[in-house]
């Protein structure tokens, strides 16, 4: 409906419990502000527990103040029309203030014995569901295989357009207790491969807007096929006889 967010973002039920979570370990005054507006929520019939099938969206939108507006309520009418509630600014304010904290969240789960990686993979709407159940499926199953507990698995929409959607999947689970780095690298590459596979045989792709890294260049194959694997040797023998650049990071000619 021409709705063009600059940043839109949709958690999962398990993302949003988790968010919720971490988010209440703020100062005296903030808590209050947060137990109230969740106690009003939980009167619209809202819930946070984990048994529930509430989500949380962040939108945001740039521009000049006038269309901006207009945006804001084309965007408000549809989340009302499918029984949504706007929770107002803080929350959005919030994530925009501290995600580039989140990320060193992962060492300190590491030092404390807990498996966490991320996947992500690029899907078009039609296929987002399947891809989204298949993947959540593939690698609880997987860090169970891995030693890992019974797991835990949070999705979200991290960016949209009106073909398709970045699904980023983040998994936690009990590390395995080894001295050795790599035994512990390789209990997460368990848990990774079973989620690229997944997302594949369910129609995913796992390049999206960065591409393929060194992390995934053993699926690159499946994702281009021969020909493009072709096209791309063909191009680097050409480009770079001497094998110089970016040696072993995708092709291991």
């Amino acid at each position: 409906q021409e709705v063009r967010p600059s940043l839109v973002r949709l958690s999962d039920t398990f993302e949003t419990v988790i968010y919720n979570g971490m988010n209440h370990e703020q100062q005296w005054l903030q808590k209050i502000v947060d137990q109230i507006a969740e106690r009003y929520l939980q009167l619209q019939g809202f819930s946070f527990a984990p048994s529930s099938d509430n989500i949380l969206m962040w939108l945001g939108f740039e521009g000049n103040g006038e269309w901006v507006a207009r945006q804001w309520n084309q965007a408000m009418k549809i989340c009302s029309d499918h029984e949504g509630i706007s929770v107002g600014r803080g929350i959005g304010q919030s994530w925009l203030q501290d995600r580039y904290k989140w990320p060193y969240l992962r060492d300190a789960l590491v030092g404390h014995g807990v498996m966490v990686g991320r996947l992500e993979t690029m899907v078009a709407w039609t296929k987002l569901m399947n891809v989204y159940e298949a993947t959540i499926s593939a690698i609880k199953r997987a860090i169970l295989r891995a030693d890992g507990g019974p797991g835990y698995v949070m999705t979200r929409i991290a960016y949209a357009n009106e073909h398709s959607a970045l699904l980023r999947f983040i998994f936690l689970g009990r590390q395995v207790v080894d001295a050795n780095p790599q035994v512990k690298l390789a209990q997460v590459q368990v848990v990774k491969q079973a989620a690229a596979e997944a997302i594949l045989n369910a129609g995913g792709a796992l390049p999206y807007y960065q591409g393929i890294d060194r992390g995934h260049g053993i699926w690159l194959e499946n994702e281009i096929g021969a020909l493009g694997m072709k096209v791309i040797r063909n191009l680097k023998q050409t480009f770079d006889p001497g094998n110089i650049l970016n040696t072993g990071m995708l092709l291991r000619l």
